[in-house]
């Protein structure tokens, strides 16, 4: 499975993208989702955003400055992250994502 097909699996089912969400929004536009996921998985390969844009069709490079800079807060990225590990950690996880005998960690 690629990383990103992986990624937007979990936002599926668990929907962390809500965290990025400014105050008072209820949902954001797909291309901002899109590009939200795409800068975080640049950041997890420390790849810069003029990369990304040029292996992720169709999310410009000023779309994933804007979500850097105003979605990828720290503060954001704490409770999304706090909400995977809830997610990942409920009793029907092994039904959904494998029983954890295999990994594709790092190191």
């Amino acid at each position: 499975m690629h990383p990103a097909d992986l990624l937007i699996e979990v936002e599926n089912d668990l929907g962390f993208s809500v965290h990025f969400f400014r105050p008072g929004e209820t949902h954001a536009e797909p291309d901002e989702v899109c590009a939200l996921l795409a800068r975080i998985l640049a950041h997890g390969c420390n790849l810069g955003l003029l990369t990304m844009e040029k292996i992720a069709p169709g999310v410009p490079y000023l779309l994933l400055k804007h979500v850097s800079d105003w979605r990828l807060l720290e503060e954001n990225q704490r409770t999304a992250l706090a909400s995977i590990v809830h997610g990942v950690s409920r009793p029907d996880a092994t039904a959904r994502w494998g029983d954890g005998t295999t990994s594709a960690s790092d190191g």
